[in-house]
């Protein structure tokens, strides 16, 4: 009777086992599999956060970017009326203007603010001619507001432009 696969046999005609892997190498082989898909596995939540923390900085980035614009864009007579106007972003850094009607999807999710004081600027500049706006921009999702001891995501000398009086 032929066979599709004939057994192997030596030259002197004594039959051989076919060579393979024993229980003891498999087992090995899944032990090391499997320890490394657990340390992969258990990397996923890391990454996670880290992803997490990188689009916060990113849209905290963005709003101060956007607030910045708006300080030195605005008239220098009018950037005290900026100071400590609590102002709310969406996921994606876009302002959400009526904070406490339905929001058709858009929750708030960041809180910010400017402060504008006097700049402490070297004598040699006319008193009063900068003003500092600080920035805050908070991941809020409670819509708590900022608080006093909020660290600041930045600050700009908005100098005061034009003629003299």
């Amino acid at each position: 009777m032929d066979t599709p696969f004939p057994r192997k046999t030596t030259r002197a005609g004594i039959r051989c086992r076919s060579r393979g892997f024993s229980l003891v190498e498999v087992a090995l082989a899944l032990g090391i599999f499997a320890f490394g898909i657990i340390a992969t596995v258990g990397l996923i939540p890391i990454a996670l956060q880290t992803h997490l923390d990188a689009r916060i900085e990113t849209i905290r980035a963005q709003i101060h970017q956007r607030l910045a614009a708006e300080a030195l864009l605005t008239d220098y007579a009018k950037i005290d009326q900026l100071n400590g106007k609590l102002r709310y972003f969406d996921a994606e850094g876009l302002e959400v203007f009526e904070p406490h009607a339905p929001n058709a999807g858009r929750p708030i999710i960041f809180t910010s603010k400017m402060v504008v004081a006097p700049a402490s600027i070297p004598a040699a500049y006319l008193a009063g001619s900068m003003k500092k706006v600080t920035f805050y921009a908070l991941h809020d999702p409670a819509r708590r507001g900022v608080p006093a001891a909020a660290k600041p995501t930045g600050s700009i000398l908005v100098p005061k432009t034009g003629p003299e009086p």
